[in-house]
């Protein structure tokens, strides 16, 4: 099996050393094309094939990854259409391109559009993907290479891409932003700046770990540490007070709204 990567960014790389981890031995080929041959260097080291051109990448390809930026995708798409493989499967990482696009422009119905997250660059990305061609080999294939880069969630409806692009594509910026916020505040009550730091990565970590749980339920656990009268009620108090709830609920709106303009 021959797998391509069209585009050699951060999400690129994070495929190529996801798949090369996973797929590596046997009858299997990895080729990535990138423009900037400064960016070979990364791939070379992990003994990954690359190429400047896109063509030469999708050369009896079963898979090809388009991980390019989306301004760019419509004339990648066409670039590559009339040289795709038969029966290759081609999975989209462009935020906003919607399905109905990627098959004309590459007059191939064997799309799958997909939602990565940042952290697929440490392996544990969350992805949502959606394809409208209701072949299960194919949907078992596409959750492999997607699996090789965190979880892979098919959703029913292309519009669910855009719901979960609201949730888990943006996520990582909001926990880094919380965490961001908790750490001045440390050093705001006189914390020095690396214990606020690091009690607050600590404790991120060890509440997702037990979040991870079977029947977690963030509601009780909350309740078991905000016992009456106690600091941490105190702190959801402020929550409350200052609206935080709707604040969540006011984000996730604005980045699901402005994920369904973005589509094309």
């Amino acid at each position: 099996m021959k797998i391509a990567i069209i585009g050699g960014g951060n999400m690129g790389e994070a495929f190529a050393r996801g798949i090369h981890r996973h797929f590596s031995g046997g009858d299997f080929e990895l080729c990535v094309a990138e423009k900037n041959v400064e960016k070979h260097l990364a791939f070379h080291s992990l003994e990954i094939v690359t190429t400047s051109h896109n063509l030469e990448a999708v050369d009896n390809a079963d898979v090809i990854i388009l991980a390019v930026k989306p301004a760019d995708m419509e004339q990648t798409c066409r670039d590559i259409s009339i040289h795709l493989p038969g029966k290759c499967v081609v999975i989209s990482i462009a935020a906003g391109v919607k399905l109905g696009s990627l098959k004309e422009w590459l007059a191939c119905n064997n799309v799958v559009r997909v939602m990565p997250n940042l952290l697929a660059s440490i392996g544990k990305s969350t992805t949502v993907w959606y394809t409208d061609v209701q072949d299960e080999e194919m949907k078992i294939l596409a959750t492999k290479i997607l699996e090789s880069i965190g979880s892979a969630h098919e959703v029913g409806s292309e519009n669910e891409i855009d719901m979960a692009t609201a949730i888990s594509g943006c996520g990582p910026a909001y926990v880094w932003y919380f965490m961001e916020k908790m750490i001045a505040a440390g050093v705001a009550i006189g914390l020095d700046a690396q214990v606020a730091k690091a009690l607050t990565l600590q404790t991120f970590e060890g509440a997702s770990a037990m979040a991870l749980g079977e029947d977690f339920d963030p509601t009780a656990m909350r309740l078991k540490v905000a016992s009456k009268g106690g600091s941490t009620e105190q702190a959801i108090a402020v929550f409350d007070e200052k609206g935080v709830e709707g604040t969540i609920d006011g984000a996730i709106r604005a980045a699901y709204k402005r994920a369904k303009e973005l589509g094309k």
